[in-house]
């Protein structure tokens, strides 16, 4: 909730941590505290989910299931992102094809709690919210 008021489009958030870390449940909860009516879940078998958090677009996607740089280029995924979109990319460590604007980083610490670090070389507003 704490990004919410820095929030500007295109954005692109680059999700690292192991299953169970937090990933989908954090896109989850930003898409809600936006506004997002839709029911947001792990695409981990569709890989690209689009939602509506007006005046943004999330884009929600996740790499688990590719294997090679190709799989992912062939996503098109930057055909997807225009000036409204907020593109949350699970298991980003999978690929060097995309620069995150912001990293966060999910450790499972046990069934209740979570460490995330959050990174970026973009913004400074990252240091108001940790």
């Amino acid at each position: 909730k704490a990004m919410i008021p820095f929030l500007s489009a295109p954005l692109m958030v680059g999700l690292d941590g192991g299953m169970g870390s937090g990933k989908t449940t954090f896109v989850r909860s930003l898409g809600t505290n936006l506004g997002s009516k839709d029911w947001i879940n792990s695409p981990t078998y569709s890989i690209i989910q689009q939602y509506d958090a007006t005046p943004f677009q999330l884009i929600h996607i996740d790499l688990y299931r590719t294997h090679h740089s190709s799989e992912i280029d062939h996503l098109d995924i930057p055909s997807l992102i225009d000036e409204n979109s907020l593109v949350f990319i699970e298991w980003i460590d999978k690929t060097t094809l995309f620069t995150p604007d912001i990293l966060i980083k999910f450790k499972r610490l046990n069934e209740l709690h979570r460490e995330i670090q959050i990174s970026s070389t973009k913004f400074d507003w990252i240091q108001q919210i940790k």
